[in-house]
């Protein structure tokens, strides 16, 4: 059950980063259903050189727990969820594909 529901997460991260709208609209849709299905607070950002500016997400966060890189243009920090086994494959899913999609621009 726990892979089908991971199956689940990947389809809707790869609908929602794979849609026409604008960069921020779609990280705002992943923020949305990333806090939905895992509960944890998290934000989004764009990173250029060594600033990490905020793209998406809950901007009210004061001491994310986690800071990670998951392409050479963004970045997340987030504190925690309950179910960290899947939130970690859940990350590594969607480094692959943003770092995939950065080189094929």
């Amino acid at each position: 059950m726990a892979d089908n529901k991971l199956q689940n997460i990947t389809k809707e991260i790869d609908h929602i980063l794979h849609s026409e709208e604008k960069e921020e609209t779609k990280f705002n849709a992943l923020y949305q259903y990333l806090t939905n299905t895992f509960g944890n607070k998290m934000y989004f950002c764009r990173i250029q050189g060594k600033r990490w500016a905020f793209l998406a997400g809950n901007d009210r966060m004061i001491t994310p727990e986690q800071q990670v890189q998951l392409s050479a243009k963004y970045g997340i920090l987030y504190d925690e969820p309950a179910d960290k086994a899947q939130w970690s494959e859940m990350l590594q899913h969607l480094t692959q594909l943003l770092q995939r999609k950065e080189s094929q621009v």
